[in-house]
């Protein structure tokens, strides 16, 4: 078993004991690592695999740790807790949360759950709609929670009235959330820390029984997910961690580097190992990925090689605009594919932002090559799917009033709106059940009306009946048992007909996934089928199985890897992303997310670079991502620069290259402005009928201590400047909206005078 690994590989896995960090470069081989580690600790050392506990960030990675570690130690995987931060939050809560007040039996709301009830609650506190959406609001509560913010302290740090509105909005969908008997996902893991935190003997009790504390991916890790560690790990303090600072690109999600580049202060008297060798890339593409990452200031520190020598060149294509760079692309993977090279599930397609994707869908499909999209409309988000598992979830938790609300007049059955919001207005009120009032009929026949209380009865009685059966049945033939007694597919029919065929093959497919978790779970119950399907990532939800080109941001593509990796939008602007420009840490990352690109691909990469591209109904110039030139120049073959553009470059004294050279340095900073815009933004502008100047509006000049006005954020005074021309970023204080920074062309600011 340990033969297999490389000397730093197994010298990671014969430290037993104390604090350990590896860091793991891209492709060298961690979860080998992390899974000899744990058979090598209960084969060889006798260790009880109940004492292990295993940290992953997605339900894939703990699948995959699960798998090989059963063929290493056969008998013992699933005795080991192997699984998600989330996961095992929630496996703590079923058995604890009475301690808290909840039921064991939570309900765990999703993205779109936890919308719905804070339209709910917006409404109630009459917000304004600009300044809260559900959107906008859940993504800040997540915020707080991951920081451990309360309301109260929320209220005590508001500097602003909408500081204060936002707490008390805050402290309501706690109290919502409470009184639903629900969770969102921050709570899986905000509530176990509280409840470790507030109940000592409980934590000791945790701690005593994980010995080994093993955490995949460790830079992603977020302040609560540390602590969530270090109680878990209290008694033994045998924590092995496992990740690549160089990979950390999760901080708009709360996650820190600084977990991993700060491990010595936080678990005392640790060690470092590193593992370098990559087992996945050509050398070349390493040698790319390395000479850009170490423009990063803030890193541990390490250089990945590979014994696959040499490698293709990689290709940076200049392209006219988005559609060109689809078409192009598209081009070489047919032309791959005619020479039966690679399958269409060989290539992946990388984009920054998910609005890129439309052309490059577009070019796909004129050609019938079949693709799928990691983080567009999933499966389980579609329609017919979230209603038929509402009613799975109200089974489960019967104080559900999101998903009573959703399926309370789905089917029709003659609920009006009015009624719904007058039930569930009157349960919140008197703190009870929405279900459980809808079974007490006078009460609600005053409240609703004699007509509307008899149907909510009726209503009750179909959930109560439903709730019998799916305690004692599997979760595939509950479900089966649900759709029959409320005729769903029989109501798709009357609701649209055009689509209902589609729609009911969706269902379908749930009956399907059902079945599929019976087979392979330990616990059949619809409890655990609906928790299964809310604790799914976007990538746990990739048909690996397929034949098809994949699509996806570069955020959803770590941890993966392809044959043929596409990076589209080697653009300032795209990456990095505007919203990062003027910002060290900001672009340090950006410089990150680039790396992670780089190093999914295994055998060839190709780069590409729109001279202009479509926003908001207009064309917008762009330049060349100040990444391209932090990348080794013999590594790079650039190909598709018009020879205009090559005239124009040499004119104005830029080096142009049309192949590699490894005396010439990649210079596109003097390549840059004029030459990259100028040929192609001239033709876009003559056959849309507006002048090249209209195409790039840079005369308006800020300047701190202006005066300005925004058209939903008022009256505000300009703090801060950064960047240039299009990409000029403002930071401006207003009133009530607070402090906030934005894209100057996308401002629409009226300016009002400046400040003496």
């Amino acid at each position: 078993m340990l033969d297999a690994l490389n000397p730093q590989q197994r010298e990671a896995v014969e430290i037993t004991e104390g604090a350990l960090l590896v860091v793991a470069g891209a492709g060298s081989g961690k979860t080998r690592v992390l899974t000899t580690r744990i058979a090598h600790l209960v084969l060889d050392h006798g260790v009880d695999p109940r004492s292990i506990l295993a940290f992953t960030f997605t339900n894939k990675a703990a699948r995959e740790m699960r798998e090989r570690v059963a063929r290493l130690a056969p008998g013992f995987a699933s005795q080991a807790w192997i699984g998600t931060f989330h996961a095992t939050g929630a496996r703590i809560l079923r058995r604890e949360a009475h301690r808290l007040g909840y039921p064991n039996e939570f309900t765990i709301y999703d993205a779109d759950d936890s919308r719905s009830l804070l339209n709910e609650i917006l409404k109630s506190h009459h917000a304004d709609p600009k300044s809260f959406t559900p959107r906008a609001v859940a993504a800040e509560i997540s915020r707080f929670k991951n920081n451990s913010q309360t309301p109260e302290g929320l209220r005590e740090q508001a500097e602003h009235s909408r500081d204060l509105k936002l707490a008390d909005i805050y402290a309501d969908y706690l109290r919502r959330l409470r009184q639903n008997g629900a969770m969102d996902f921050d709570d899986l893991i905000a509530l176990c820390v509280q409840l470790l935190e507030q109940d000592p003997e409980l934590r000791r009790r945790y701690g005593d029984r994980f010995r080994y504390v093993l955490v995949d991916e460790f830079q992603d890790t977020n302040p609560l997910q540390l602590i969530l560690i270090k109680a878990l790990s209290s008694t033994w303090g045998n924590v092995f961690a496992v990740g690549d600072d160089d990979q950390a690109i999760y901080s708009w999600r709360s996650a820190t580097v600084e977990n991993m580049l700060e491990f010595d202060d936080y678990f005392s008297g640790s060690r470092l190992l590193r593992l370098e060798q990559n087992y996945r890339s050509t050398s070349l593409i390493l040698r790319a990925a390395n000479g850009l990452i170490a423009h990063n200031t803030r890193r541990k520190g390490k250089t990945l090689w590979s014994e696959r020598s040499g490698g293709d060149p990689i290709q940076l294509r200049w392209t006219d605009d988005g559609d060109d760079e689809g078409g192009r692309i598209r081009d070489d993977i047919l032309e791959m594919l005619g020479e039966n090279e690679y399958r269409r599930r060989d290539f992946a397609i990388l984009y920054r932002t998910n609005a890129q994707s439309r052309a490059l869908e577009d070019a796909l499909r004129r050609e019938g090559i079949p693709y799928q999209i990691a983080g567009g409309t999933r499966f389980f988000e579609r329609r017919e799917v979230r209603d038929v598992l509402a009613y799975c979830k109200l089974l489960v938790n019967p104080d559900d009033g999101v998903n009573l609300a959703r399926v309370l007049n789905v089917p029709r059955r003659g609920i009006g709106k009015t009624s719904a919001e007058r039930l569930l207005g009157a349960a919140a009120a008197a703190g009870v059940s929405p279900l459980k009032l809808c079974a007490d009929a006078p009460r609600l026949a005053q409240i609703c009306g004699v007509p509307a209380a008899k149907k909510l009865a009726q209503f009750a009685k179909l959930i109560f009946a439903l709730q019998k059966l799916a305690h004692s049945e599997d979760a595939a033939k509950v479900l089966k048992q649900v759709l029959a007694a409320t005729r769903y597919n029989e109501w798709l029919e009357r609701d649209d007909p055009a689509t209902a065929a589609e729609r009911q093959e969706n269902v379908g497919e749930l009956v399907n996934a059902a079945h599929l978790f019976v087979e392979q779970s330990d616990v059949e119950t619809m409890g655990a089928f609906v928790e299964s399907v809310a604790l799914l990532s976007d990538v746990d939800r990739l048909a690996d199985e397929d034949d098809m080109v994949t699509l996806m941001t570069v955020h959803n593509a770590k941890g993966l890897e392809f044959p043929v990796v596409f990076l589209t939008g080697c653009e300032e602007g795209l990456l990095p992303h505007a919203n990062s420009i003027g910002e060290d840490c900001a672009v340090e990352e950006e410089r990150r997310l680039f790396y992670v690109a780089l190093t999914r691909a295994k055998d060839r990469l190709f780069l590409s670079a729109a001279s202009v591209r479509q926003r908001f109904g207009r064309y917008e110039s762009m330049l060349p991502s100040r990444f391209l030139r932090e990348l080794p120049a013999d590594c790079i073959h650039e190909v598709g620069i018009p020879r205009e553009r090559v005239h124009e470059g040499l004119h104005a004294g830029a080096r142009v290259r049309t192949r590699p050279s490894a005396s010439a340095p990649l210079d596109l900073g003097e390549f840059g402005v004029e030459t990259f815009r100028r040929s192609r933004v001239h033709q876009q502008a003559k056959g849309h009928g507006f002048s090249p100047q209209e195409l790039n509006q840079e005369e308006i000049h800020f300047a701190p201590g202006m005066h300005v006005r925004h058209e939903l954020l008022g009256d505000g005074v300009v703090e801060k400047v950064e960047g240039i021309a299009e990409l000029t970023r403002l930071t401006i204080r207003f009133g009530d909206a607070g402090t906030k920074k934005i894209l100057a062309r996308h401002a629409r600011l009226t300016v009002l005078d400046a400040m003496d």
